[in-house]
């Protein structure tokens, strides 16, 4: 399960994790697990500016399954 934001520059990211995680925890639950616990968050760059300045990131939150 992952949950994906995006932000620019100077803004800090406004990501919901106790949403995220509720909506992973929903995801496994329907697949059968008994829920889910946060892995990773990973954050790329997706723009950059001509001194090689990022000016957009792209965030991902990851989550697993337990069994």
């Amino acid at each position: 399960m992952s949950t994906k934001y995006g932000y620019v520059w100077f803004v800090d990211p406004q990501v919901d994790k106790i949403t995220s995680q509720r909506n992973a925890d929903h995801e496994c639950k329907l697949r059968g697990f008994t829920g889910a616990s946060f892995s990773e968050e990973e954050v790329k760059c997706r723009s950059k500016d001509i001194f090689g300045l990022c000016l957009e990131h792209t965030g991902t939150l990851r989550y697993k399954c337990n069994k």
